[in-house]
């Protein structure tokens, strides 16, 4: 078909001197395209030190100097930047750090799904609602209620019960839920009244109301500890901000409980980061983002690259791999960018990482800094 490959090397992301560096670092990967064009920066620089190189003694001291940096910077400025490494261990050490200088931080993690006990129940039981044989569903169900009320119920015995009918797990489960006589009378009649409603109506709109005031009475009960209560009040505060989200999208009368259910699903369960907080991130959670200034720390072998990937060797896929990883670290960055590295991380001799060398950021075979 005589096709042709058109390429698109323009970046209008990051400065010129981070594209340098950045062509220069993919350029020791074996599969890398010979034939593939350079990146070319179409941003100019508007600052001096744009790329910042630090090595430090210790991995504490990098952590606190990479926190006295950004609080430095103006509070409204902060939220600005971000802290990149490999592993949230590090992320951990540098939140001890920000908070030890007043600075607000969060380690940023992706979250798919709802764990505390009345979130994981309540979304459970939509989703069985939605799919009355999803045995994953009637496990969480089960599993979840049991935590909440302290009554067990045998998943095996709801299948059965629900083939010997018309084969709706719900129905079953509700069953076996009100045949326990340990149920008090406030949770026997929500599950009569609620869950009759979900079940035989659909009517999911009433059972989240009514499973909120439901909730909010069982956590009054003073049998649960102030970190489940505070667990749960951020991921009701998320569920509502997610349903609103979807209800802004379509307009609440369109929704039906499978459009809900896709949207909820479609985003994370991570709840809102504090005003003016600085993210932490992996590097790999890190893909697809921007920032300003962007600070990546623990830039040491064993950790970029993994020691996985060096005792795999060089020219092995794992190292390349690592390698594109750090290539994506320092292309987030819109305005500065600052690299650290130590000679001791967690007790543990180490060497400025290869791809500071690779990038012509360090000397080879020597730990200053260029």
């Amino acid at each position: 078909f005589n096709l042709s490959v058109l390429q698109l090397p323009e970046n209008y992301r990051c400065p010129p001197e981070v594209i340098e560096i950045a062509n220069k670092l993919i350029k020791y990967n074996l599969t890398h395209d010979k034939n593939k064009l350079d990146l070319i920066a179409r941003k100019q620089s508007n600052q001096n030190d744009v790329i910042q190189v630090k090595n430090f003694v210790s991995f504490d001291e990098e952590a606190d100097w990479v926190a006295s940096d950004i609080a430095l910077r103006a509070k409204e400025t902060r939220c600005n930047c971000v802290v990149l490494a490999r592993n949230h261990r590090l992320l951990g050490e540098v939140l001890t750090k920000l908070k030890a200088h007043n600075v607000l931080g969060y380690i940023a993690v992706r979250k798919d799904e709802f764990v505390s006990n009345p979130m994981v129940w309540l979304h459970a039981m939509l989703r069985l609602a939605n799919a009355r044989h999803d045995r994953e569903q009637l496990r969480r169900v089960c599993k979840s209620f049991s935590d909440l009320k302290g009554i067990i119920l045998i998943v095996e015995d709801i299948i059965s019960d629900a083939e010997a009918e018309e084969g709706d797990f719900l129905r079953a489960w509700q069953r076996a839920a009100l045949q326990k006589e340990q149920l008090d009378t406030e949770t026997k009649q929500f599950l009569i009244e609620a869950v009759s409603k979900l079940a035989d109506k659909l009517d999911f709109w009433t059972f989240i109301k009514d499973s909120f005031a439901w909730f909010e009475k069982q956590l009054g009960f003073g049998s649960v500890s102030n970190n489940s209560i505070t667990e749960y009040e951020e991921e009701k505060a998320t569920w509502n901000n997610l349903t609103n989200e979807v209800i802004g999208e379509l307009g609440r009368d369109q929704i039906t409980l499978n459009v809900l259910l896709q949207g909820l699903d479609l985003r994370s369960k991570t709840p809102s980061p504090p005003d003016g907080a600085v993210p932490c991130y992996t590097i790999h959670a890190s893909k697809g983002m921007e920032f300003d200034h962007v600070y990546l720390v623990g830039l040491v072998e064993d950790q970029i690259p993994s020691w996985q990937a060096r005792k795999r060797g060089e020219n092995s896929d794992e190292m390349q791999e690592e390698r594109r990883n750090c290539f994506v670290a320092i292309t987030r960055v819109q305005q500065s960018l600052t690299l650290t590295y130590s000679h001791r991380v967690f007790g543990w001799a180490t060497e400025p990482s290869r791809f500071l060398k690779e990038m012509e950021l360090v000397h080879h075979n020597s730990n200053k800094s260029k």
